[in-house]
């Protein structure tokens, strides 16, 4: 690469670096503006605002609502067109606790945790030629009947039954963690695969595995 090519690259990538930042701070001013819609009246909650991106179009916006019920996040969920309002709000807090500290934009959280709002999820023929393959399905299809015994259907007891499976036959975990989160979530990539599935619960995820196998 020349010298020039370099310096060309460079400016392109401080470019787009700088209009990322420049598009982040004009949504964070449109949530701290919607966010104000609600001052005065979303006690005991604070007044927030939130808005959701895709691919830099704005898709879906909100604020908390009267009384602090729902949380800002939960509405731009709904007004995106994810079902939430057929959902415990409790379940919804659960999964959304899943994504603190995964993502950067809350932008990205409908591409990240939107299969906690479906009934089932659209796998991707790459990943599936990729995870689920005849000596993985295999495995999986092992590892589901043992998740249909596990009580309580908590993080720690999953991992425990995962691990416990892939001991017996002989293989590493990652084996079996990358075709359960595919077929639980449809992604290669999410929230953490154990306490996904504890939100999830034990009936859903025992049919997403069937669906997947």
């Amino acid at each position: 690469m020349s010298a020039q090519d370099s310096a060309e690259l460079s400016a392109s990538i401080v470019g787009t670096a700088t209009d990322i930042v420049t598009e982040d701070r004009r949504f964070m001013a449109l949530a701290l503006s919607l966010g104000r819609r609600g001052l005065g009246r979303t006690w005991p909650n604070p007044a927030v605002g939130a808005v959701i991106v895709k691919n830099g179009v704005i898709v879906a916006r909100g604020w908390t609502q009267p009384g602090g019920r729902p949380h800002a996040e939960i509405e731009a969920l709904r007004r995106a067109g994810y079902s939430v309002n057929t959902y415990p709000e409790e379940y919804t807090k659960a999964a959304l606790a899943t994504c603190k500290g995964k993502i950067k934009r809350f932008g990205e959280l409908a591409g990240y945790a939107g299969f906690y709002f479906a009934d089932s999820v659209k796998i991707d023929p790459d990943l599936a030629a990729k995870d689920l393959t005849a000596d993985n399905k295999a495995r999986l299809q092992k590892l589901r009947d043992v998740f249909a015994q596990v009580e309580p259907f908590k993080a720690p007891d999953i991992e425990k039954a995962l691990k416990a499976v892939a001991a017996e036959f002989g293989v590493k975990a990652g084996l079996l963690v990358h075709p359960t989160r595919l077929a639980c979530t449809g992604a290669a990539a999410g929230p953490s695969l154990y306490h996904l599935m504890e939100v999830l619960g034990k009936k859903s995820v025992l049919q997403r595995i069937d669906a997947a196998l």
